[in-house]
């Protein structure tokens, strides 16, 4: 409720909100916002915006604003898709680099840096080209799979610092094991952090 009120007192974050929202909606009520198909021709080639359509019609024929709003429920699910499959990668990760240290953080610092330095725009391409015909999904899973370093890197920062407070301590001395220690006493204190992670990999 707090993080509500905070929300709605920024206009800037309302505003957001509000197109965010309004995308949503024209996404999953395409199909009653315009008569006519995204992929079949409606129209004479290269036709001008009129009020039969509204944002003219592509070389095919085709009315451009029903690909516009038909086209956003795939953009949201790629991004949605992909963005809830980079933050848990990076949560897990994270919290378990920076909790477990050692050679657990070294090696994840390894995948971590050879993550960085390929670019994922090529990468998408070559591997998109190699699987032919890359589905919404294939497309999700594949960015998921090769963006999630950053979100690393943030998460493990924060948990090295959570780590020394006087609560995991605590827990550790009463003989809790790792993964409830990760789970209930560094996860929930990170929440803001992977939230901010999730809405940053859906906006990239």
């Amino acid at each position: 409720m707090k993080l509500l009120r905070q929300l709605l007192h920024n206009k800037k974050a309302v505003i957001g909100l509000a197109i965010l929202v309004l995308i949503i909606l024209v996404a999953i009520f395409a199909p009653l916002l315009t008569e006519y198909s995204p992929v079949r021709r409606v129209g004479r080639p290269h036709q001008p915006p009129s009020w039969e359509h509204w944002l003219g019609t592509t070389r095919l024929g085709h009315d451009v604003f029903s690909r516009l709003i038909h086209g956003a429920r795939v953009s949201l699910a790629v991004g949605i898709g992909a963005g809830l499959l980079i933050t848990v990668i990076g949560t897990v990760l994270g919290i378990v680099a920076g909790y477990k240290g050692g050679v657990v953080d070294e090696v994840i610092n390894f995948f971590t840096n050879m993550v960085l330095v390929i670019p994922n725009l090529p990468l998408l391409l070559v591997l998109a080209a190699f699987i032919g015909q890359a589905s919404p999904l294939v497309i999700a899973v594949i960015l998921g799979f090769t963006s999630w370093a950053w979100g690393v890197r943030v998460t493990r920062s924060e948990t090295l610092s959570i780590r020394q407070r006087d609560y995991v301590k605590s827990a550790e001395m009463l003989g809790e094991p790792g993964w409830r220690i990760m789970a209930f006493e560094i996860f929930p204190n990170l929440i803001s952090i992977v939230g901010i992670n999730f809405i940053g990999s859906i906006i990239f």
